[in-house]
């Protein structure tokens, strides 16, 4: 999943209809019409996504790992393993 400034604000504003330049940034609401949220807070919002796609990727790499070395404990080969795992 790509998080960028639009992730953002439809993160921020449910159902906000907007036009962004991806040029400038500058972000022109049309629905609602006026700025429901600052620019700051977008800002904000685009770093913590990012820093939650980072985090459920590791979370991900390391239950996967974790599950491997459970698979490898109860006497799986890793052919069996790849098997089970695709």
């Amino acid at each position: 999943m790509i998080i960028d400034k639009a992730t953002a604000i439809s993160s921020l504003v449910e159902g906000a209809e907007y036009v962004l330049n991806n040029d400038t940034g500058e972000v022109l609401w049309i629905n609602p019409t006026t700025a429901p949220v600052t620019d700051e807070q977008i800002d904000a919002e685009l770093g913590r996504l990012q820093a939650k796609a980072i985090t459920d990727k590791q979370t991900q790499e390391s239950a996967k790992t974790s599950a491997l070395a459970k698979l490898a404990a109860l006497g799986l080969t890793q052919d069996e393993v790849k098997a089970l795992i695709g």
